[in-house]
């Protein structure tokens, strides 16, 4: 009874095709994906449905799965009750007796759905990208160009200050660099890191915090503790949260050690930062309320978290700072 009640209200098409190709059962969802009655489309044969030009392939993909019996998927268009053709993304397996059972998914809902997703990724790497302009880039050169209006004035007096003004701009143009650098690699990671990367979250914090030791001269450390098995999406996220912690507690904190640790605790994926640099300019331990209250922390990465439904905690001391990180993960296991 409820295998009945899924083959009628599933959203898919499902049906159900003998050896001999001849439709034997086929759902309601027929008639709304394609416009054709479940009347007109029984005991016709399947394949007088399919476009021609993907005759062929089915018919390769359905041999082959008789071979070695895995299911056979592939995407044919079928033609609808206007004339036009559907793109379905099928899915078929056999039986012994030779009955063939099959659902077909609307694929242009996929292409949409990743459409969707990638005008997402690039509104968020917009937003990232100003947000490194506005809070790095463009507020470093404004603090240059003032230093540097400083040591004119200086020139003829003290011509020793304007050598340590001099040498104080190049470290941080130095530093705003080594933070540009690393933000392009992201977006070349994040574009060439596609759902067939084999590495998993694990590696690729590891490989992030080996560039950030190298360009700030820190000891970059993770430690992930249990599976972290999350999905495309979130794991995008972690880095991006990952990768501003760290720099932040480099580049401001002045660090030489950080210590990353993951782990997921009831249904949530908990990142702690610690590090032995100076800490925030504001001292004692602040919870996600009190610091969107008193606006107090970074705030690229408060960001980051509240985008991704989480939490941010903060216990600040003159000798190092712990960030705690908290994130809710969904049913696919990400944030």
């Amino acid at each position: 009874m409820r295998l009945a009640r899924l083959f009628q209200h599933a959203q898919d098409l499902m049906l159900v095709v003998d050896r001999w190709g001849r439709v034997l059962l086929v759902n309601p969802a027929a008639e709304r994906m394609l416009g054709h009655s479940v009347e007109a489309i029984l005991s016709t044969r399947a394949l007088s449905w399919v476009h021609p030009e993907d005759r062929a392939g089915i018919l390769d993909g359905l041999r082959a799965s008789d071979e070695d019996g895995r299911e056979a998927g592939f995407e044919a268009r079928v033609l609808a009750a206007d004339g036009s053709w559907v793109p379905l993304r099928w899915s078929l397996t056999s039986s012994e007796d030779g009955r063939m059972y099959g659902i077909g998914r609307d694929a242009r809902r996929q292409r949409e759905r990743r459409r969707a997703e990638l005008l997402r990724e690039a509104a968020e790497l917009r937003l990232r990208t100003a947000m490194e302009l506005h809070d790095g880039v463009l507020q470093t050169l404004t603090a240059a160009g003032l230093q540097i209006a400083a040591a004119r004035k200086l020139q003829g007096t003290d011509p020793d200050k304007v050598d340590g003004i001099l040498a104080s701009l190049a470290g941080v143009l130095e530093a705003e660099q080594r933070a540009l650098r690393l933000y392009v690699d992201e977006v070349k990671e994040g574009l060439s890191a596609g759902p067939d990367d084999p590495r998993t979250l694990k590696d690729r914090i590891e490989a992030l915090l080996a560039r950030v030791g190298v360009m700030w001269n820190v000891d970059a450390q993770a430690r992930v503790r249990g599976s972290l098995a999350v999905g495309q999406e979130a794991t995008r996220r972690v880095l991006r949260i990952v990768q501003e912690a760290a720099v932040n507690a480099a580049r401001h904190g002045e660090a030489k050690r950080i210590t990353i640790e993951l782990a997921v605790k009831d249904g949530t994926l908990v990142i702690t930062v610690k590090d032995d640099g100076t800490g925030f300019p504001f001292l004692g331990e602040f919870t996600d309320e009190m610091l969107r209250r008193r606006r107090l922390g970074p705030l690229s990465l408060k960001h980051r978290v509240a985008e991704a439904g989480g939490t941010i905690h903060i216990v600040s001391a003159r000798n190092g700072a712990r960030v705690t990180i908290r994130l809710p993960l969904d049913g696919e296991g990400g944030p």
